[in-house]
């Protein structure tokens, strides 16, 4: 008797808390995270984690029902929607490649803030030229923590890929006050043969700026996308139709009517974006999710600021008729680190048939 009552203990300490982690974590990643930075938001965040201590100290205290049966059925909707999460990226993985796969991680090197990784990707339509190499940069996040040497040896990398086209998929700042660093390091981009072209992230439209951020960008070269799309044209039949949409913050991209030999590739800053344009999207460039950031191995990120979950974290997906790229991003907002997540300048190229 007194084993398993023992054992009824172990249980019952281990349900609790671990249910009301998932649950604080589902509430933070689906609702909380996407709020407007701020102490009511970080109130918020705090009172939740409270909220989770409380419900595990109250469950493993109480009856049956709640020490045992109730965090059951929360582990048990969770693991199915884990579940439902993981079909779906394994569906949406383009077979027969498409991309370089994540780098093994070292156990021994947690901290990646700095180490700058580039993923190289590759994909084939026919564009009537000989092929377009595309590369992404994303969430910046020019701050006072990372220093300019950083962000140039990133730009120093773009460079060396000799891109024919680069874009720039939001979160340039993470609050106002780092506008200055932004407009010394926005000069310093590298240039592009078809353009340098970008749109805003939520925390360019949480500072308030985002008017005084595009006419940065024209100053210094970079095409602002939000809510339009743009042609570039290509020798051949074809035209290149680049679009942005930096919804739900700022302004969605109306795509007009495209012709048959329209390559059309759209700039979001989340992912989220990606069924709204699956069948009218060749390519989608994303970010927003900085990878999760702080990642587990084996696990993988716990935070993740999207309404899908972990489904669009990072990597290379197709959904429907639209290759989505999602970067882990540049910079880093906080924590100011990265855990077993490197920074990462996505590389694609457009091969003819």
């Amino acid at each position: 008797m007194v084993e398993r009552h023992w054992a009824i203990l172990l249980l019952t300490w281990g349900l609790g808390p671990s249910s009301s982690v998932c649950l604080a974590l589902f509430l933070v990643n689906r609702w909380l995270i996407n709020w407007v930075d701020g102490p009511f938001k970080n109130f918020a965040i705090g009172a939740t984690g409270f909220a989770a201590v409380g419900f595990a100290i109250w469950s493993v205290q109480s009856s049956l029902l709640t020490s045992v049966v109730l965090p059951v059925a929360l582990l048990s909707i969770f693991a199915v929607g884990e579940a439902h999460r993981a079909y779906l990226r394994a569906s949406y993985r383009p077979r027969g490649g498409g991309g370089n796969p994540v780098g093994s991680i070292c156990l021994l090197r947690p901290v990646t803030t700095t180490a700058v990784v580039t993923r190289h990707y590759t994909t084939i339509a026919d564009l009537g030229v000989g092929g377009i190499r595309i590369a992404q940069l994303s969430d910046l996040h020019f701050n006072a923590t990372l220093p300019a040497g950083y962000f140039e040896s990133v730009f120093e990398k773009v460079r060396a890929q000799s891109p024919d086209l680069l874009v720039i998929t939001g979160d340039f700042i993470s609050k106002a006050e780092y506008f200055p660093v932004l407009k010394r390091l926005l000069p310093l981009l590298p240039k592009a043969p078809l353009g340098v072209h970008s749109i805003l992230g939520n925390h360019d439209h949480w500072a308030k700026l985002p008017e005084e951020i595009c006419q940065e960008l024209s100053r210094a070269g970079i095409t602002p996308l939000g809510g339009r799309c743009e042609t570039i044209p290509l020798p051949g039949p074809r035209r290149l139709l680049i679009c942005g949409t930096e919804k739900p913050w700022g302004p969605d991209a109306l795509l007009a009517a495209t012709e048959a030999e329209d390559y059309v590739v759209v700039l979001s800053h989340t992912p989220d974006n990606i069924y709204e344009w699956s069948e009218r999207a060749d390519v989608m460039f994303a970010g927003h999710n900085h990878g999760g950031q702080l990642r587990i191995p084996a696990l993988g990120a716990l935070v993740m600021p999207s309404r899908y979950g972990r489904r669009f974290d990072r990597g290379h997906f197709k959904v429907k008729r639209t290759e989505l790229f999602v970067s882990a991003g540049i910079g880093v907002d906080r924590p100011h680190v990265r855990l077993f997540c490197p920074p990462e300048i996505v590389v694609l190229d457009i091969k003819c048939l």
